[in-house]
């Protein structure tokens, strides 16, 4: 099973999240940043607000060089208000209150010099909600198996008048 993922950071940060971006195809995660849909002409904010609401998840890298970001505390902001789970990246260092809306909110740790501490992560975090997501898909589909039934049941009784027997 495949997730959607936008990933809300800074330009400066694009070239540190290289590490990511490489290691997401075998794990069937399509990764959306914005330098890699570049569209001349198109309305920017429209462009992000829709890779958001086509999401399940938004990865927000929080590091020294965006944490005062408004770009990517108004993604966090849009996401939430989207229902989109928002999943924070923290470099060591950050203030708790340069987190905006994150602060107290437990993260995975970011460093930059060892991608592969939060790689890990990520694929735990990856994983333990593919296992989640395919139980609440199993008992959709069985619940909407069980209303086709109902109504298959209803309509074909429903067609039918009891026999007159005076």
């Amino acid at each position: 099973m495949g997730f959607k993922v936008f990933v809300s950071h800074s330009k400066a940060d694009a070239e540190r999240l290289r590490p990511l971006t490489e290691t997401a195809k075998p794990w069937d995660v399509d990764l959306y940043l914005y330098e890699n849909d570049v569209g001349p002409g198109q309305y920017v904010v429209d462009k992000v607000q829709d890779a958001i609401k086509a999401s399940d998840f938004v990865f927000v890298f929080i590091s020294r060089r965006n944490q005062y970001s408004a770009y990517v505390h108004q993604e966090i902001g849009y996401a939430e208000g989207q229902g989109v789970p928002v999943v924070p990246f923290v470099e060591a260092g950050i203030e708790p209150k340069n987190l905006g809306m994150l602060e107290g909110r437990e993260y995975i740790p970011f460093d930059p010099d060892n991608p592969e501490a939060y790689l890990e992560k990520t694929r735990e975090f990856l994983k333990k909600n593919e296992d989640i997501i395919g139980t609440v898909i199993a008992v959709v589909f069985i619940a909407v198996i069980a209303a086709i039934v109902v109504i298959l049941l209803a309509a074909s009784l429903g067609g039918k008048t009891p026999p007159d027997t005076s």
